[in-house]
């Protein structure tokens, strides 16, 4: 898939600034930063990104690890604070009610009708000469 000029743009942006990631050893400061493009690429938004390559800088750790972590944990703490991106998948549709096979026929049975405990007492009132 190719980037579009403001996800090129922002991958440029994030790697000409050597001040985000300037605590960190060479290889974490690698791994974040294609982390980051990754991000990008995902369309996340450009500002939670660097916030994130921020988040792993200030851990100034030489664990690969620790730092995608800290990136990571502060990426979904933007996404939950902005709200649910347009870039995250929807949840999968629930599952579709099986179709009978085309040209079987379709049965439907009417709905099953509630059991009463006897017989029901007639509500009418006998009239004439033998009411009782």
């Amino acid at each position: 898939m190719a980037l579009t000029e403001q996800q090129a743009a922002a991958i440029e942006r994030l790697r000409e600034n050597e001040s985000l990631t300037g605590n960190l050893t060479d290889k974490p400061a690698m791994a974040v930063l294609a982390w980051a493009e990754e991000q990008i690429k995902a369309s996340a938004v450009y500002e939670d990104v660097v916030a994130a390559v921020r988040a792993a800088n200030r851990t100034g750790t030489e664990d690969i690890d620790e730092a995608l972590s800290a990136a990571q944990k502060s990426l979904d703490a933007a996404i939950i604070t902005r709200g649910v991106p347009a870039t995250v998948a929807p949840p999968p549709a629930p599952p579709a009610l099986p179709v009978p096979p085309i040209g079987s026929p379709i049965v439907s049975k009417p709905p099953a009708k509630p059991q009463t405990g006897g017989q029901k007492k007639s509500s009418k009132r006998k009239s004439g000469p033998n009411r009782q």
